[in-house]
Parts: structure tokens; sequence; C-alpha cells
């Protein structure tokens, strides 16, 4: 090869060596919120034995909390844009202090939920039995379905939290609340 030829493919390689290697994503990481701002939507008639309230609570990043509790004991969640249940019962003797813990990732500047994580106290669990932590997946319809039940540590929560994020199997569809009919 001749050096002319060399001298040529220089620059080639100088404009190769520019091209900025695909970013690798950001780790999945968490966000924190209590149960708050929550508006009630729709409610039983009690004096008909209608004991239930349907609400709307602040979630992260405009993504609501839908809470539906009968009897004033038993509680259903779900998570989305569009009015969603998909957990089991939990008591509502749960800690106020129990943080709701989102699952995400960074992208630019803006942390994107692809999951949530709430602990609480089965229906009818005494305190002294404990409590266990639900995984929520944010589903691309605007809805969630429960991925991992009764997990008993945090970090086995993230674990089916994170690995849900890239491929799930939901434990059941979630169900959609009508008015007059709340979802038992």
């Amino acid at each position: 090869m001749t050096v002319k030829w060399l001298a040529c493919l220089m620059p080639l390689g100088a404009l190769l060596a520019a091209v900025p290697a695909q970013a690798k994503p950001a780790e999945p990481t968490s966000r924190y919120t209590k149960l708050s701002r929550c508006r009630l939507i729709d409610s039983g008639d009690v004096s008909r034995g209608e004991d239930w309230g349907y609400l709307r609570c602040g979630g992260l990043g405009g993504i609501p909390i839908w809470y539906v509790c009968q009897d004033s004991a038993r509680c259903r969640y779900g998570f989305g844009r569009k009015a969603n249940l998909s957990s089991g019962m939990f008591g509502v003797d749960g800690d106020p202090d129990w943080p709701i813990e989102w699952r995400g990732r960074m992208v630019g500047k803006r942390f994107q939920p692809f999951a949530v994580i709430m602990r609480g106290r089965g229906y009818g669990i005494e305190k002294e039995e404990g409590s266990s932590l639900t995984v929520f997946r944010l589903r691309p319809d605007g809805m969630s379905c429960v991925v991992g039940d009764d997990v008993k540590s945090n970090e086995a929560a993230r674990q089916i939290a994170d690995t849900a994020e890239s491929r799930f199997t939901c434990v059941g569809e979630p169900k959609i609340p009508t008015s007059n009919s709340p979802i038992w």
C-alpha cells in the first residue's frame, strides 16, 4: 500500500472514531410516594347496605392510583391512566408509613416507571402475622396487573419488577370498576 492510500483512509478512521457508542440503558431505580391526594369518585348507599368507596389518588408523574374499599375493611388497588383494579384483597389496617415504590429507569432527565411495589396486609391477616409485597406491572394499555404476590422481601420484589420490565405474565387480568358496581 502506498503512503497516499493510507493518508486517504486516515480522515475516514477519524470520522468513525467520533461516532459515539450506543449508550447503555440506565439501571432500574426506585422513587417513593405515599397514598395521598385521594378523591372520592363514587360510593355505595350505606343505608341500603352498600358500604364501599371508590377513590382516585395521586401517584408518580401523573400516573393515578385506583383504590376501592368495601365494608370498611377490604381494599383493592390498581395503577395507570385507565381505571382498573388488579390486586387481591388488602386489609385497610396497613401502616401509613409504608411507601409505594415505583420502579423505573431514567430516560434523559425523566423517570419512567414500569412497575409498582406495594406493601400490604392481606384481608384477615393479623398484624403479628406480618405483611407482604405485591408487584404490579404498568402495562402499555394504561392499566396494571399483578406479576408478583405475597413477596416477602424488598429485594425479591425488585427482582420481580425489574424482570417484568421486558417480559411478564399477569396473575390475573385487571378489572374495570363501573358506577354502582365495585369489583369484589
